[in-house]
């Protein structure tokens, strides 16, 4: 074997321990109640440790053991500067990148999770790698009771049972308790949003949180979300200026014959985010 390929492998083997990541055992005691409502889907984090609101664009994200929490649909745990996914265990933002498709099915992270959705009036039960908690129901069968198939094919299913609609939440210990279908109960809050709402106001009316630093960000960043740990009042970590890939031209559209000739190549940190290109006759202009 040439030596300059035994060294190239030698060092693949180092950088792949090296960049590999392994996640200290889990600690369910750390795990935050889950007391409030999601803005979006619920997640687990990669290490499968905790269950959290799924991060939403321009959220923190990523840390040790991904404490930060793992992205919502449609956005990727990124690094501040670059145009690649953050390195767990440093801290990312979610945001949409160029490189990486713009909505993740399976995750090779994340574990093996079995689920059903209703599409077209049938379940479509399949198994997928994913950190979000998105499939409407975890049971075949339950999917199918829930389809006007299967309401039609089984009414017995809707035992004499006296059934209720209502929901509310009441504030206990610090916390949101909330429940769903009990008949003849009244509820201080009527759904989890007002009640957390509440809680807050409870328990952070009258303290005062420090300033935070107002950021100039260059024309093509954008200020990430300050960082506020559930359960507190005020922000642990400020706003961080980070590339809006959005503002990114990407393609000649004056004319379908014109072609790019690229300047130079953006780097993905704010004040150089996106290629510079010009937009030059095709062959066929010519």
């Amino acid at each position: 074997m040439a030596p300059n390929i035994l060294v190239g492998l030698v060092f693949l083997a180092v950088f792949q321990e090296v960049g590999a990541y392994n996640c200290t055992k889990c600690d369910k005691s750390k795990c935050l109640p889950e007391s409030t409502p999601c803005p979006g889907n619920w997640a687990i984090d990669p290490c499968q440790c905790c269950r959290h609101c799924a991060r939403q664009n321009l959220d923190i994200c990523g840390g040790n053991n991904w404490e930060f929490g793992y992205c919502d649909h449609r956005t990727r745990c990124a690094a501040f500067n670059g145009t690649d996914l953050v390195q767990i265990p440093d801290i990312g933002v979610c945001k949409w990148l160029p490189n990486y498709p713009y909505m993740v099915e399976d995750d090779e992270m994340c574990p093996l999770q079995y689920g059903c959705y209703i599409r077209t009036g049938v379940c479509d039960c399949y198994t997928k790698n994913t950190c979000l908690d998105d499939f409407r129901y975890y049971d075949r069968d339950v999917c199918y009771r829930n389809t006007d198939a299967g309401y039609f094919a089984d009414p017995d299913y809707v035992s004499n049972i006296e059934i209720c609609w209502n929901e509310g939440c009441e504030i206990k210990d610090r916390r949101c308790l909330c429940e769903f279908g009990k008949c003849r109960t009244t509820y201080t809050y009527k759904n989890k949003k007002e009640c957390a709402k509440a809680l807050v106001h409870l328990i952070c009316g009258n303290i005062t949180c420090p300033a935070l630093p107002k950021l100039n960000c260059s024309s093509d960043s954008v200020p990430s979300n300050p960082y506020t740990p559930p359960g507190e009042c005020c922000p642990t970590i400020g706003s961080f200026c980070t590339c809006n890939f959005d503002t990114c031209k990407t393609g000649c559209w004056e004319r379908n014959a014109r072609k790019k000739k690229m300047i130079s190549k953006g780097t993905g940190v704010p004040g150089n985010c996106c290629d510079q290109f010009e937009c030059v006759p095709g062959l066929e202009d010519q």
